[in-house]
């Protein structure tokens, strides 16, 4: 897998892999399986930590926590970060660690994002308003509006 410059771990479980840990969490399956068995040398971030399926039974900290000692170079937070200065200021990473090494060569790589504005920001969001009242009808989308992100309502 050296084409692929990032996964991003899912927090599903498997079992039979991992009896305990959903895999954005295992140990066995990020570090065990990806690292050690594929061979996968390339960044692994997490889904978002704050769908229900992890924030929920392991909290907010412990799940970060989890994900980095498990193997994940990247635990992603996506809504609610009221106390992730509290958290990062807990967690203990090696300046010299794998994953810091592995981020910064894929920072290398990155090209400058396209300039962005509120303005367009606004474009985009009525844009893509539009285009969900158009797919599942003006009269539903009236009727119970449906959220702009998928995990919204986790």
């Amino acid at each position: 897998m050296p084409e692929l410059d990032a996964i991003m771990a899912c927090h599903l479980h498997f079992p039979k892999i991992d009896p305990e840990m959903p895999a954005s969490l295992s140990r066995t399956i990020l570090t065990g399986l990806l690292r050690d068995q594929i061979g996968y040398n390339g960044l692994i971030l997490t889904d978002d930590l704050d769908m229900g399926a992890i924030v929920n039974h392991y909290g907010r900290g412990n799940d970060i926590k989890l994900a980095l000692e498990a193997g994940a170079d990247i635990a992603l937070i996506c809504h609610n970060m009221a106390n992730l200065p509290e958290v990062l200021n807990s967690l203990q990473i090696a300046e010299d660690s794998d994953s810091l090494l592995r981020i910064e060569n894929q920072r290398s790589n990155l090209c400058r994002p396209p300039d962005f504005t509120e303005s367009k920001w606004k474009d985009l969001n009525e844009e893509m308003t539009q285009l969900t009242s158009e797919v599942i009808g003006k009269e539903r989308f009236e009727l119970d509006r449906p959220s702009q992100s998928p995990v919204e309502d986790y």
